[in-house]
C-alpha cells in the first residue's frame, strides 16, 4: 500500500511542478521552504489583529506564489472602510514592492 506521504516525498513527484491529480485537477505541488513541499491549494488573507474578523481571502493552487495578489487584498480591504494600522506578514510580503505600497498608503494617511 502507497500512502501520500510516500508519493509527496518522492523526489519525481517533486520535480514535476504541473503534476495534477485525477481527483482534483486545480491542485498544485507548492513548497513551504527549499526542502518542505504539499500538494493542494494556499490561501491568503487579510485579518484584523484584534477581532479575528477575516476582510478578504483568496484560494490558489500550491504552486501560487504568495503575496502575489497584495494590491488587490489591500485594496479590498480598504473598500470596508476599516480602520487600519498596520500590517503584518511573514518573510514572503517583505519584498520592495509590498514595501513601497504600504508606504504609500501610511504617506496618505490611508492607514492611520
Amino acid at each position: 500500500m502507497v500512502y501520500a506521504k510516500e508519493i509527496l516525498s518522492d523526489p519525481k513527484f517533486i520535480e514535476q511542478r504541473g503534476v495534477r491529480s485525477i481527483v482534483d485537477q486545480d491542485a498544485r505541488v507548492g513548497h513551504k521552504s527549499k526542502t518542505e513541499h504539499f500538494f493542494g491549494y494556499k490561501d491568503e488573507q487579510i485579518i484584523t489583529t484584534d477581532e479575528r474578523i477575516i476582510t478578504v481571502i483568496t484560494i490558489a493552487n500550491g504552486a501560487y506564489v504568495d503575496g502575489t495578489r497584495f494590491n488587490e487584498l489591500i485594496e479590498l480591504t480598504k473598500k470596508t472602510g476599516l480602520n487600519t494600522k498596520e500590517v503584518y506578514g511573514d518573510k514572503a510580503y517583505f519584498r520592495k514592492p509590498m514595501l513601497d505600497k504600504i508606504k504609500k498608503l501610511k504617506q496618505s494617511h490611508i492607514f492611520q
